[in-house]
């Protein structure tokens, strides 16, 4: 998958929760075009998200919110993990998709292929619990999530 071009709101406030976790104070629209086809996420104010999860030792490998283009990169991913309002509760992507769709995003965002690779490959290989399984924030994300993804 390539990405070929990502619309980005001009502005993404955030208020901290603390724990690494942050609260989007608006609603953000999100689409990514790729080669393989257009994802479009409305994600709305409260959406709480950790950005790129993981152990904080990793910051000096990667940071875990990073510029907006990365932040954007973070979020699409979180969106891919948590089932969408219209969606039925169902995810918007498989969890296959939404890793290939963040190694993508991440070169696209200016990350070597190495980096993006390592990303990948920890989220391919610790990801799965948090694709399926809920967490605190799960119910209340799925209410703020809309996504929808057209192939080409």
């Amino acid at each position: 998958m390539i990405v070929k071009n990502i619309c980005i709101p001009s502005s993404l406030k955030l208020i901290p929760l603390g724990d690494r976790y942050f609260q989007l104070a608006d609603q953000v629209t999100v689409s990514v075009e790729t080669d393989e086809g257009v994802f479009r996420y409305t994600i709305g104010k409260g959406f709480v998200t950790n950005f790129r999860s993981g152990a904080p030792v990793i910051d000096h490998f990667i940071d875990a919110i990073g510029d907006r283009l990365h932040q954007i990169c973070w979020l699409v991913h979180d969106c891919n993990y948590t089932p969408c309002i219209n969606k039925c509760g169902v995810h918007a992507v498989d969890r296959k998709t939404a890793d290939e769709l963040l190694f993508a995003m991440l070169l696209f965002a200016g990350e070597s292929k190495f980096k993006a690779r390592i990303v990948w490959g920890a989220v391919r290989m610790f990801g799965k619990s948090a694709y399926e399984d809920d967490d605190a924030f799960t119910f209340d994300n799925y209410q703020k999530l809309v996504a929808n993804y057209w192939r080409k």
